[in-house]
């Protein structure tokens, strides 16, 4: 089941106790984006990601949440207040899965490792990022070869 960006942040910041920065979860968004695209074939959130100077961003998620820059995105925040996230605890039960896999995996307090990872020699944002012509899409279908170069190998 694809779900909206917004979605996945909010769950993400709520499983990691509120700790996660903007960054982090653009980054840990990705990753999980491409791991379930790798093993169910079908993307995990709408939208799409974008190359951008400092590896992928999903656009949508990057106008939302701007404002939060650095920091910790917390409960209270605006943003996270009218995001119905209910859909984990039932009809997105692999997704959430998933997603919290990701929080262990890569807890708060990792956005350099985050950044090395997403911008790797093999990954999709390398093939797609080009200086002058900035925020170049990222296709589902370069995500999944970037998973099977990575995970298949």
């Amino acid at each position: 089941m694809t779900v909206s960006a917004i979605q996945a942040a909010k769950f993400l910041s709520k499983q990691s106790d509120w700790r996660y920065t903007h960054l982090e979860i653009q980054k840990i968004l990705y990753l999980t984006h491409m791991v379930y695209l790798g093993k169910f074939k079908e993307p995990l959130v709408t939208g799409k990601f974008e190359a951008w100077e400092y590896g992928p961003v999903h656009t949508e998620l990057h106008q939302i949440l701007l404002e939060w820059g650095n920091v910790s995105i917390p409960a209270s925040a605006g943003v996270y207040q009218t995001v119905d996230i209910s859909i984990f605890d039932s009809g997105a039960a692999k997704e959430a899965r998933l997603l919290r896999v990701s929080v262990k995996s890569l807890p708060p307090g990792n956005g350099p490792k985050l950044l090395a990872i997403t911008n790797a020699n093999v990954s999709a944002w390398t093939k797609a990022y080009d200086k002058v012509r900035r925020s170049r899409i990222i296709t589902d279908e370069a995500i999944l070869q970037e998973y099977e170069d990575r995970i298949c190998a």
